[in-house]
């Protein structure tokens, strides 16, 4: 299981509960053959979309609550020699 990390502007911007959700879908898919290391999540009014580009995928996930505006989140993993394997969430302008 890799590190989560996250960014300022996530840390700071990001309504908590939808990083709950980001991290459990990384959490219960990372170990799968097929999903990739570049992650995007459209979060719109109650769900969220996650996708991939290869192998094309995309999942719908209901949320219980709404959301006040829709935005996109990107999931990237990574290695890095102190931390290991990981994934970093971030807002695409933090790119």
């Amino acid at each position: 299981m890799s590190e989560i990390v996250v960014t300022r502007g996530i840390r700071e911007e990001l309504d908590l509960r939808n990083l709950v959700v980001i991290a459990e879908t990384i959490r219960t898919y990372e170990e799968e053959e097929d999903f990739d290391e570049f992650q995007v999540f459209d979060i719109k009014d109650n769900y969220i979309i996650n996708k991939q580009e290869i192998p094309k995928r995309e999942k719908r996930i209901s949320l219980s609550y709404t959301n006040k505006k829709s935005e996109t989140i990107w999931a990237i993993k990574g290695f890095d020699p102190m931390v290991g394997e990981h994934w970093t969430i971030l807002y695409p302008s933090e790119y």
